[in-house]
């Protein structure tokens, strides 16, 4: 069986996975019985080290994540697993050469038609915990900026340096 370390907490806005980023193989020894839980009981202990960073994290990021929505600067709205994914939504506004018109036309459009929230996910590398993996996925109600994103991700990659 494979799969990675890791464990995942939602807030009001937001949901966070944090893993090591490394998916391994994990085989049951012989002298394990069929019944025994040996694979899922080892990836429960070795996910705890995540679950606990992400209780002491969940407070910071929850007041964080308060803070941008109720900015008016972010369109960050609250968290909706029933949110969907569309393109278009993020607007490149860092790299000229990356910006599409047509997919940013799309993604307003359909913001703006369809009342609905948009889910953004990005993924954060955090430099102090040996660039262990955070997935970090939000929903906005209007486009965002890249730049904004990256403010996020800088902001994030903090809460969880100053946790360790």
């Amino acid at each position: 069986m494979s799969g990675s370390a890791g464990a995942a907490i939602q807030g009001t806005y937001y949901l966070v996975e944090f893993s090591s980023g490394l998916s391994i193989n994990v085989q049951k020894p012989p002298w394990a019985s069929d019944s025994d839980n040996y694979v899922a009981e080892y990836f429960s202990e070795a996910s705890k080290p995540y679950e606990e960073l992400l209780n002491k994290v969940k407070n910071r990021l929850d007041k964080y994540f308060e803070t941008l929505a109720t900015s008016g600067v972010f369109p960050i709205v609250e968290y909706n697993e029933k949110s969907e994914w569309i393109y278009g939504v993020v607007i490149e506004n860092t790299d000229p050469d990356k910006r599409d018109r047509h997919d940013e036309k799309h993604g307003k459009n359909w913001l703006t038609n369809s009342k609905k929230s948009a889910l953004v996910s990005t993924t954060i590398f955090i430099e102090q915990l040996d660039h262990k993996q955070v997935e970090l996925t939000f929903a906005i109600n209007r486009p965002i900026l890249r730049s904004q994103i990256n403010d996020i991700e800088r902001n994030v990659e903090t809460i969880f340096s100053i946790a360790v």
